[in-house]
């Protein structure tokens, strides 16, 4: 029976041991958090076989070049002789003369070693332990060949001997995605130190490779190539490339089509700026052009967060369509392009994205949220022609035949009040599909057709206009009524205001006016006694404000008759 289980809850060495002291024989897979799963295979307790989770071909030219000495054109020959046979490369070499098979068994050996030891320096994986002999759609023949047979002990010992060490590289080498240059002069100085491995390794480092490409590449192992990364930098041969440079060679992977290539560039690019717009639509077209669409469409909706941002609207809503385009059903990614489309662009421009956000809700089941996205719609565009179907359709999906009548039904009635019969025709069709009986739909429905409607209108407009008329006529009448009291009381008033004027009173003659006045503001008797206030007071007809000017004379009164004259008075006059 299989166990399985994941580290470090379960650390390897402990899993290991247990193969060991148990004498299984069996096939252990060990799945790195970041890597490709890796299968080892126990014969009674010790490691007899590796397989690294891809075929041969991809790994062992590399390896017999590096380790055994084998020339690139020995391996082209050998590998067209193989052609599709299931026969070992490296038997086809050792009996074409141009490998010993002593030295293929330990470049096998090494490579098998280096692996192991690479699977106790992960930070998590996950394993799975299956008893019976090696399965033959995980090992092939290449790898079946050579028989390893590693003391489990000897394993164990090194692995933890190089633990320590893997916690310095980590913290030069933060990914196995990195990218690093070594100078051409500095590669000189390194070669001149005489070690061979250093060497090779740092003609790979040429700034276009990853780590993890460059460890596939030298078949050094992960340990060795790590290790003599972090001394080229301790010693200043090496340094990281820069974002734009790895944007640079993610372009040029992409003219090559290495869609691969492209996406660990730009994601090491991203590690260290993240607000780069360029580079994240470069990975998500990698990634979407590598079928990857569900983390392509995470990187088109980054990007569209980010442009928005940078105020790049248009950008922001052509990375969110790419976004839908790559998953459909994605209710996020369309419900911020909704809102984007109403806040930028007015609600016109979201309605049609809004329909098909409300669409997915149904096809999700999500019934209550396309109601609400429907009746949204419809607040924001009233005259369209479909929303109030749509709404009344997803309110009967709901089991909510009532509302769905009424949406309609009032809908209807607005718009045969404006005039347009034959969209409120449309919808109490629609109503009358859903509800055959109802009465009020029915009869709205009759009036529109037997015109009846109209000649209701046109009773109502003439009720109405009766009706303003009347109040019109009610209103003067009563105006009319008040202006000749306002009359009345201002004459009144101003014979009072006259009588204080005689008395020698202008002051108070003028306030009595203006008390007057303010009694009836609406009257053209207001006006007149505000008026007579100012002529009292000395100002100019319609004066508000300024010295005031010499009065005017007081009204004269009845004259007096002249003294009688005598006969005295005319003699002494004489």
């Amino acid at each position: 029976m299989p166990f399985r289980g994941e580290t470090p809850s379960l650390p390897l060495s402990d899993v290991f041991q247990n193969l060991l002291q148990n004498k299984q024989t069996g096939t252990l897979t060990v799945t790195p958090k970041e890597g490709k799963p890796i299968h080892v295979y126990f014969r009674d307790g010790a490691v007899h076989h590796l397989s690294p989770g891809r075929d041969s071909l991809s790994y062992l030219p590399a390896v017999l070049r590096k380790r055994a000495g084998v020339t690139d054109e020995e391996i082209e020959k050998a590998v067209k002789k193989r052609g599709r046979s299931q026969k070992a490369l490296a038997q086809f070499l050792v009996k074409a003369g141009a490998l010993d098979d002593e030295k293929a068994r330990a470049a096998l050996q090494f490579f098998g070693e280096e692996q192991i030891y690479d699977l106790f320096a992960a930070d998590s994986a996950a394993f799975e332990f299956v008893e019976g002999a090696p399965p033959a759609d995980r090992f092939d023949p290449d790898q079946l060949a050579y028989e390893m047979a590693l003391d489990t002990n000897k394993v164990l010992f090194e692995a933890a001997r190089r633990q320590d060490e893997w916690k310095l590289i980590r913290r030069k080498i933060l990914s196995l995605d990195e990218v690093f240059s070594v100078p051409e002069e500095r590669r000189a100085v390194i070669k001149e130190g005489g070690d061979r491995s250093a060497t090779d390794i740092a003609k790979l480092l040429d700034g276009s490779r990853t780590v993890r490409e460059v460890i596939d590449t030298s078949a050094h192992g992960a340990f060795a190539v790590c290790r003599a990364i972090v001394s080229f930098l301790e010693q200043g041969h090496a340094r990281p490339v820069a974002v734009d440079e790895l944007k640079r060679l993610a372009e040029t992977a992409k003219r090559r089509g290495d869609v691969e290539a492209v996406v660990r560039f730009c994601r090491r690019a991203l590690e260290q700026e993240r607000n780069r717009p360029d580079i994240r639509e470069l990975l998500a077209e990698a990634l979407e052009k590598a079928g990857d669409r569900e983390k392509a469409a995470t990187e088109w909706k980054l990007l569209s967060q980010s442009a928005i941002e940078g105020r790049d609207v248009e950008r922001g809503i052509a990375a969110y369509r790419r976004a839908i385009a790559c998953l459909p059903r994605d209710v996020s990614a369309r419900e911020s392009l909704v809102r984007l489309l109403q806040e930028r662009k007015g609600p016109d421009a979201a309605i049609p994205d809004g329909r098909d956000l409300a669409l997915t809700y149904r096809e999700l089941g999500l019934l209550e949220k396309a109601r609400d996205t429907y009746r949204r719609l419809l607040e924001m565009a009233p005259g369209d022609p479909e929303m109030p179907r749509l709404l009344a359709e997803s309110h009967v999906e709901m089991g909510d035949v009532a509302g769905g009548t009424k949406v309609l039904l009032e809908t209807a009635k607005g718009r045969a009040e404006t005039g347009n019969t034959a969209g409120a025709m449309a919808l109490l069709k629609a109503l009358l599909k859903i509800a055959p009986e109802h009465a009020e739909g029915k009869a709205l429905a009759k009036d529109i057709e037997t015109g009846e409607l109209t000649k209701k209108k046109g009773r109502a407009a003439r009720r109405r206009r009766l009706v303003v008329g009347t109040v019109l006529v009610l209103a003067l009448g009563a105006y009319g009524a008040y202006h000749e009291l306002a009359l009345v009381e201002a004459m009144d008033v101003e014979a009072k205001a006259i009588e204080r004027l005689l008395a020698g009173d202008r002051e108070g003659a003028a306030k009595l006016c203006e008390t007057g006045a303010d009694s009836h503001p609406l009257s053209w008797a207001g006006l007149l006694l505000r008026e007579r206030a100012r002529l009292f007071r000395g100002e100019a007809p319609g004066d508000s404000g300024g010295p005031p000017r010499d009065p005017p004379p007081a009204p004269e009164g009845p004259r007096s008759p002249p003294p009688p004259t005598t006969a005295a008075t005319s003699k002494g006059g004489k």
